[in-house]
């Protein structure tokens, strides 16, 4: 095991080098950015004509979504993540070479790691643009600030802020620093899910329009599920858990807690490495190293 895992630990650090130089990852990500910048734009004109500055905690609000009219943020953010991961399971020449020197296991299970890995940049470029966007009329302050504030409690938010659902029981009930911890936090594990399902599901299949096709229904499902305002269905579809403001105690207690949002995240990545885990085992033994 432990063998095992320093040779996934040297796959995993040879495909982090490589992403410095990955152009598909950049282009992605340039245009994650062009689309944030673009959807804030009336913000900026609020701040612009009020004088009254930001404070760096809109970052939360990217990731509502209450109806299929609004929210489309998330969405955006979610299938860019698909977008980024979607080659990860792809068998190049350098890592059929890995694989042959080192065991199938080991790279799959760097493919883990390095799914996780880019979750956590993927969600902090996020958090960055949020800021970036708003740059340079920024307040840091420990409170939510007046223009979120006005944007939550009054119909401002019609005029400046229509693509987002900016929630006042979110701001009555979290603190800034809270909130934008826990909608990170929910963000790198609903990624880190999303792209290991769609790994699992290519790799096994040898299919790659098979995961990505399963991802994008996931991703799609959530604002459908918000619209109907079933809470049945809140506890069935994960890409809905990403937003604090579809949890308790946000939503009554009818409906899933941030808690279990995270719980389930852990328990979804568990069975795929333990299914990923049988699969290695099988191809290993047949010497099958397809992806």
């Amino acid at each position: 095991m432990k063998e095992c895992f320093k040779k996934s630990w040297n796959y995993f650090k040879i495909k982090m080098n490589n992403i410095l130089y990955n152009q598909h990852f950049w282009i992605i990500i340039v245009i994650i950015f062009i689309v944030i910048f673009e959807y804030t734009k009336d913000i900026r004109i609020m701040i612009k004509m009020t004088g009254v500055p930001i404070t760096p905690y809109f970052f939360t609000f990217f990731l509502s979504d209450y109806v299929v009219a609004s929210g489309v943020m998330k969405i955006l953010i979610l299938l860019g993540f698909v977008a980024v991961i979607c080659n990860v399971s792809k068998m190049y020449q350098e890592k059929y070479y890995f694989i042959i020197r080192t065991g199938y296991k080991a790279g799959v299970f760097g493919d883990a790691l390095f799914i996780g890995a880019v979750s956590v940049i993927y969600a902090a470029i996020i958090y960055l643009f949020s800021i970036i966007c708003f740059l340079p009329n920024l307040e840091f302050q420990l409170g939510w600030g007046k223009i979120i504030s006005t944007l939550a409690y009054t119909d401002a938010s019609v005029q400046y802020a229509s693509v987002f659902v900016i929630n006042s029981r979110i701001i009555d009930i979290y603190n800034p620093v809270e909130a934008t911890l826990l909608s990170f936090t929910l963000l790198v594990l609903g990624c880190w899910m999303l792209g290991m399902l769609v790994y699992v599901v290519n790799v096994i299949s040898n299919n790659k329009a098979l995961g990505i096709a399963i991802a994008c229904i996931l991703i799609l499902i959530s604002p459908i599920v918000i619209y109907y305002r079933i809470s049945a269905l809140y506890w069935v579809s994960p890409m809905t858990w990403v937003s604090i403001g579809c949890l308790t105690p946000v939503l009554d207690s009818d409906y899933p807690s941030v808690f279990y949002a995270a719980g389930m995240f852990m328990l979804m990545l568990t069975v795929i490495l333990i299914i990923l885990n049988k699969h290695t085992a099988r191809m290993e033994i047949k010497g099958d190293y397809h992806g």
